[in-house]
């Protein structure tokens, strides 16, 4: 359930930020007005650029629920699997097909354990760029507002 609940989410996240927003921003670069965004021009631009940065973070932090889950039940049913495994309580196959199963549970907890410091580290890298952006914008912005006269020496 899980699985395609994320698929869902992520078709949904990469139709709208892959497909359409691109589309947006290349159409009100045409001179194309975008009548689902108000403004015009520069100011739309700035808009679809504004709306893309908060719709991304929001699907992003939209998968954070269903990654958690499945990190939960993953941890839980390895504790649960770890414990019938280490009573030895059955006979030999049963015991090896107890001992596979919790090898398996073991390396889905370690995949979703991955998969979660991966969604946090491209989070941290992906705030660190938007940061350096911004800074880098800002600066740019100030130097045409006060530019340098380099002939003046």
């Amino acid at each position: 359930y899980q699985r395609r609940v994320h698929g869902v989410i992520t078709i949904i996240c990469a139709i709208t930020l892959v497909i359409a927003f691109p589309t947006m921003t290349i159409l009100n670069m045409c001179g194309k007005d975008i009548p689902c965004i108000a403004g015009e021009g520069e100011n739309e631009a700035k808009r679809i650029k504004v709306y893309s940065f908060f719709l991304k973070y929001f699907f992003k932090f939209l998968q954070l629920p269903f990654i958690i889950w499945a990190l939960v039940v993953s941890a839980s049913n390895k504790n649960f699997y770890t414990e019938i495994q280490d009573q030895s309580c059955s006979d030999t196959e049963t015991s090896a097909a107890i001992f596979k199963f919790a090898d398996m549970i073991n390396k889905i907890y370690d995949n979703n354990l991955r998969f979660l410091i991966a969604f946090f580290v491209t989070i941290i890298i992906d705030c660190i760029l938007q940061y350096l952006t911004y800074r880098k914008n800002k600066k740019n912005a100030a130097t045409l507002v006060n530019p340098v006269d380099e002939d003046v020496e």
